[in-house]
């Protein structure tokens, strides 16, 4: 589906995309909004499935163009919008609309969500991959604008003329037309944006509108400020709030009774307890789905080798490589525990015994892999330790107990719980789990 942004309709947002959407919410406010294109991610499904773009579509595209322009050799801008942000994927691109260079800055962008890092970024992060197919916006080229925050990224109160100057904005003093417009903005968006816009005999054109990136303090201070005033309600008050920002993982403490601890990278993070093997052993030959075995790895990790990390419970290396690696990438993404770069970690081959400073361990010993620190532990004997998640906050209890109120009641009452998508959910368990987790520091900061 081709068409200019005043023709989106909303009843189907899930095919535009987050930037979309809001711009579209903006210009049927009234606010003057750049000329744009819309190609919804359609287009973009039946690339996957021919690989190639219908000239039709093209054509299409330089029919609005010309429509709005009169000009469809002019410079444009294009640029992508979805629901999650997909790294690797080619954000903004500047071309001439011509058939040809507008055909392969096209192909360009969906190749790019086909490729190794943003096919990594998915994996790494569990990214639905739905949520991250591209729709694309082409709006002329400017080559001077202006950008705004609607909050300071720092304190979360609104912009004005005491705390203008930061680096996300580019102008140095508010006029009354820039107070107007970022306000309003910000009350549609229902959350902190930062504004591109050109400005020209005091018309102001918008291009383009994302989300603001914020301190935690600063988020706590924006969200609590738009709930107060009812721009937001409780609902979209909880899901713009991170499960860090409730109270932040510490660490865990680890005291293995005996063994022998070494150091390596912190490449994919979790602990695990296993028994440790080689990776060319006739046990990692056989592992099933459920066996307790950390793969020892002595050379990179190779593509064939993915079986045996599937079926694991954690990886190590001594090849000294870090987040990066094959192994680190495709640990985080089986959501296992991986470290790495643990070079005093010898093997042999024939007797697979595993040698650390002229000790020897068998195949099968006990090992303890700490991915959050980099550590792992070696034993003969079964491991004997304690260890203790901890969570801590920096919020008011009398600020909490307001907060779990408001998430009590979609959470307490199964009728309406269930009457929230499935996201939204999960998403307010995680909250509500986080709170059992908190070692209290209070602050007044948010009573």
């Amino acid at each position: 589906m081709i068409t200019n942004l005043r023709e989106v309709s909303l009843d189907n947002s899930s095919i535009y995309g987050q930037e979309i959407v809001l711009l579209k919410k903006i210009i049927d406010h009234g606010i003057y909004i750049a000329d744009s294109i819309i190609i919804s991610n359609i287009i973009f499904k039946k690339y996957l499935d021919n690989k190639y773009i219908d000239n039709k579509d093209v054509e299409d595209i330089l029919r609005l163009r010309n429509i709005q322009t009169n000009n469809i050799n002019d410079s444009i801008f294009i640029k992508t919008s979805s629901f999650q942000e997909n790294i690797g994927v080619i954000k903004n691109s500047h071309t001439n609309c011509t058939i040809d260079l507008l055909k392969t800055t096209i192909q360009s962008i969906y190749n790019s969500w086909m490729g190794n890092k943003a096919k990594s970024y998915r994996i790494t992060y569990s990214l639905k991959e739905e949520l991250t197919y591209p729709s694309l916006i082409i709006q002329p080229f400017f080559n001077r604008f202006h950008s705004l925050v609607t909050r300071c990224p720092k304190t979360g109160i609104e912009t004005n003329d005491r705390n203008i100057l930061n680096i996300h904005n580019t102008i140095n003093k508010l006029q009354p037309l820039h107070k107007c417009f970022i306000r309003k903005i910000e009350s549609i968006a229902n959350y902190p944006v930062k504004i591109f816009f050109t400005e020209k005999d005091n018309v102001v054109c918008i291009f383009g509108v994302h989300p603001e990136t914020l301190t935690n303090h600063a988020k706590w201070v924006a969200l609590n400020d738009l709930f107060t005033k009812g721009s937001i309600n409780g609902i979209e008050l909880l899901t713009q709030i991170e499960p860090n920002m409730i109270s932040k993982y510490e660490d865990i403490e680890i005291c293995p009774s005996e063994g022998t601890t070494l150091f390596g990278i912190n490449a994919a993070p979790g602990r695990v307890e296993g028994r440790l093997i080689t990776s060319d052993s006739n046990t990692s030959q056989n592992l099933t789905a459920d066996s307790n075995y950390i793969v020892f790895f002595e050379s990179n990790y190779h593509s064939r080798d993915i079986d045996i990390l599937s079926s694991s419970s954690g990886a190590i290396s001594c090849v000294d490589e870090g987040m990066t690696s094959h192994l680190a990438v495709i640990g985080r993404g089986m959501n296992i525990p991986v470290v790495t770069g643990i070079t005093n970690l010898k093997v042999n081959s024939i007797t697979k015994k595993f040698t650390v400073n002229d000790i020897d361990f068998n195949e099968g010993c006990y090992i303890f892999v700490d991915g959050h620190n980099g550590n792992v532990t070696l034993s003969e004997k079964p491991l004997k330790y304690g260890f203790e998640q901890r969570y801590s906050t920096t919020l008011s209890l009398s600020y909490l107990s307001r907060l779990y109120s408001i998430l009590d009641e979609y959470t307490s009452n199964f009728d309406v719980f269930g009457r929230l998508p499935i996201d939204t959910q999960y998403h307010l368990s995680i909250l509500k789990s986080r709170f059992n987790k908190i070692i209290f520091k209070p602050s007044d900061d948010y009573k």
